[in-house]
């Protein structure tokens, strides 16, 4: 679920595969978009809303003034020699970014890649950025765990990234190298917020507990 920025409305996604905006003063649904949805987000601008489900991975772009599919970002297949089972595909979505620049997409989806083979379902690569200007997949790699939770730093140069691996993951948002690696929950990592000037890290685990981190100083 998200807020559209004027906060007005309630956009939500189900498993019915539908998209609900709930106008919060009447309380009644204004619009109904139909699509399979598990991880919603929307542009800096407020125009655009993204949506992504169990559809190979593809996200579709939808214009939210006239509530119409106006394109989609869809991930490649694996490659031959990437198949151990033969019929993997890029995962579902779990969690959307948008940086604040309003430049690049960002995808966490699941990662089977540590499974062999006849039990492995996707690609093995649960993270994949988008070029939203140009439309090119700029990243499509594995980050060694599932990923729950995706947020992108102020200065929309660093993403982090959460899951079952316990760790919160930064790396460039440009090269997709690694720039630090926190390390103290004992279970997976499910959400994440930043602070405004980029300083401080919250996450909240399945440890039942939520972290304060400096990141800058």
């Amino acid at each position: 679920m998200l807020l559209t920025l004027d906060g007005q409305t309630l956009i939500s996604g189900s498993g019915d595969n539908t998209i609900k905006f709930r106008n919060l003063k009447t309380r009644k649904i204004d619009r109904i978009l139909k699509a399979e949805t598990t991880a919603l987000a929307i542009t800096p601008d407020g125009k655009t809303l993204l949506s992504g489900g169990e559809n190979g991975g593809r996200i579709r772009v939808w214009s939210l003034v006239t509530g119409k599919q106006i394109g989609s970002f869809t991930p490649p297949l694996p490659k031959k020699e990437d198949l151990i089972s033969g019929s993997e595909r890029a995962s579902a979505p779990i969690t959307l970014a948008v940086s604040k620049d309003g430049k690049m997409l960002l995808c966490g989806g699941y990662d089977d890649s540590f499974q062999s083979g006849g039990v492995r379902s996707t690609d093995g690569k649960g993270f994949k950025a988008w070029d939203l200007k140009t439309g090119k997949l700029v990243h499509d790699l594995s980050l060694g765990t599932s990923i729950d939770a995706l947020i992108i730093s102020p200065d929309s140069k660093t993403f982090i990234a959460g899951g079952l691996g316990r760790e919160i993951i930064l790396r460039d948002i440009k090269t997709g190298k690694s720039v630090m690696e926190l390390t103290g929950h004992a279970g997976g990592i499910y959400g994440l917020a930043i602070s405004s000037d980029g300083k401080i890290l919250y996450s909240g685990s399945g440890d039942k507990s939520v972290k304060v981190w400096q990141i800058k100083s």
